[in-house]
């Protein structure tokens, strides 16, 4: 029987998922971007982002047993459909992977690792991913649970406590010129369409029907916290933050927590703890759907799906300014095919099957609406 988690639990999920991912480059990468307008880049990208669900949650209804690498098969069929299932399938191995380097490049920043520390770290990391995979999604979901408020928590203590040094006229609001702010929108909004694991998560809740408005909630609050990241550029430029390797970094020292070295360490102990919650969200969310394409056990993918983040992880943190450019020139690119334009065609593709006379149907096809055939949940 397949397991279930709460609405509060997958939401937990995917609030840990995205603000692991944005503390590191991504307020670089918007100083870069937008200048000065990085807040309302920063408010174009959530009001935005307040949308997706909506989007989500129609395909959910119309395939409530499956999630979206089995419905993208069956609507799109082959070649297209595989096609599809696989770029999901490549942004939950960059999931696993690209949190893990991203512990190496912090520790290596903040207490001087060598290779001889971040190597074995990243893998021992990954190890705990695997083991929180192999327990249960219900286990990754309880800690999710503690992770978020503890993440919110320490976030607002940063901002309120760097919120003295702040020059608030490093931050302009465009007249005419609305170009770099709608820059930094398209990169932040790609960034909340890694809520895309919701696709994966929904069949997994017994109650649905409150989650779009939950979700929504999640977002919101995601934003307030990325505002929060903009901070550096208000404490320090938006020349100095789009310089600077880890502006987060910089913002900690900045803030209360950074006068202690104690308060330091376990602040950025606990950084690195949700980027390993987000590794084992992604290890578990692919190794269940490498098991759902090929019908076979999820034990089977373990391994191999260890070794692929691996390797990945360990070339991303051999080659920091690489990856800062994956991610500034490329990954919106995937993040936007997964999260939007893959679901509206989709939708597109279903409606339109929709709207067929039934003769044209083949009549052995049980098709619930759609031409979708559900699959039988172990």
């Amino acid at each position: 029987m397949q397991e279930s988690i709460s609405v509060r639990q997958l939401n937990a999920i995917v609030f840990v998922y995205l603000v692991a991912n944005f503390d590191l480059f991504e307020p670089r990468i918007v100083a870069s971007k937008a200048g000065g307008d990085a807040l309302v880049s920063v408010v174009l990208a959530t009001l935005l982002a307040l949308f997706l669900p909506a989007i989500w949650f129609s395909l959910a209804r119309r395939f409530p047993q499956a999630d979206i690498i089995q419905y993208s098969l069956s609507v799109l069929a082959s070649p297209l459909g595989q096609a599809a299932g696989a770029i999901y399938l490549f942004m939950l191995v960059l999931g696993g992977a690209r949190p893990s380097s991203k512990v190496g490049l912090i520790g290596a920043t903040s207490f001087g690792w060598g290779p001889a520390v971040t190597v074995p770290v990243i893998l021992v990391l990954i190890i705990i991913a695997a083991l929180l995979a192999r327990r249960s999604l219900k286990t990754i979901a309880s800690i999710c649970e503690y992770a978020a408020p503890v993440a919110t928590i320490v976030v607002l203590i940063v901002g309120l406590t760097v919120l003295g040094r702040a020059n608030w006229a490093n931050y302009t609001f465009p007249s005419t010129n609305w170009g770099p702010a709608l820059r930094g929108a398209v990169a932040l909004f790609s960034r909340f369409s890694l809520a895309y694991i919701l696709l994966f998560l929904l069949p997994r809740t017994k109650d649905a029907a409150r989650t779009m408005i939950y979700s929504q909630g999640t977002l919101l609050l995601i934003g307030m916290l990325m505002a929060v990241g903009t901070l550096s550029l208000a404490v320090h430029g938006a020349s100095a933050t789009a310089s600077s390797l880890i502006p987060s970094l910089q913002l900690l020292r900045d803030s209360i927590l950074g006068r202690s070295p104690v308060a330091f360490d376990l602040t950025v102990a606990i950084w690195m703890i949700g980027l390993t919650l987000k590794a084992a969200i992604a290890y578990w969310l692919l190794s269940t759907a490498l098991a759902e394409v090929a019908d076979a056990p999820t034990q089977h993918f373990l391994v191999p799906v260890g070794v692929v983040i691996s390797l990945l992880a360990l070339l991303f943190w051999s080659n920091p300014g690489q990856a800062y450019a994956y991610v500034a020139d490329y990954s919106r690119y995937i993040n936007l095919t997964g999260g939007l334009g893959i679901p509206l065609l989709l939708l597109l593709v279903a409606w339109v099957r929709a709207r067929r006379p039934a003769s044209t149907v083949p009549q052995h096809e049980e098709t619930n609406g759609v031409g979708y055939h559900p699959k039988a949940q172990s």
